[in-house]
């Protein structure tokens, strides 16, 4: 087992810290959120007039520092500097110990600053599929539980998107 496969396996084994600090039963993991919002950004990358294959890539290594810091759940509170610092401290760390896959690392790295940053299209773009796919689980969870705690990740999501592309696919989906 390679480097790479090691911080995917910690992915799928990194369960999200909301959902979680919500009580909701057998939440789903990193891994499967990125996934969540890769798809999303492969169904609708081309709607939103983004480069697609970028959007996806991105998606699926959005949340590579978790792999190293774990799922730190977005908070109004939180040391919004601090987080970021550890995230690319995570990132900086993880590609250098892949530094056989060579141009991949590079790539990852790069993907993953620009998300952090968010000033391509492409990076706006994945972070609010993002959101959207954190607010479809929240009405999946909705099923489970009564909801009148999940309701905030609803309402906290919408006024975060970026785009307005984002915000027409919100309302379409989620509204």
């Amino acid at each position: 087992m390679n480097s790479t496969d090691c911080i995917f396996s910690q992915l799928k084994a990194t369960v999200r810290t909301g959902w979680v600090q919500h009580g909701v039963p057998a939440p789903e993991s990193v891994a499967e959120h990125s996934w969540g919002t890769a798809f999303l950004c492969l169904c609708y990358g081309h709607e939103a007039g983004i480069d697609t294959s970028r959007a996806v890539t991105m998606a699926l290594v959005h949340d590579l520092a978790e792999a190293r810091t774990g799922d730190l759940a977005w908070n109004p509170t939180i040391d919004k500097e601090k987080k970021h610092e550890r995230e690319r401290s995570a990132v900086t760390g993880i590609c250098a110990s892949l530094s056989e896959q060579g141009a991949r690392a590079q790539i990852i790295a790069e993907l993953t600053t620009e998300y952090m940053d968010a000033e391509s299209p492409e990076a706006l773009f994945v972070r609010d599929m993002n959101l959207i796919d954190m607010v479809l689980q929240a009405k999946r969870y909705r099923t489970v539980r009564s909801g009148e705690a999940l309701s905030m990740f609803h309402e906290n999501s919408r006024m975060r998107l970026r785009t307005n592309f984002g915000t027409r696919l919100f309302d379409r989906l989620c509204g």
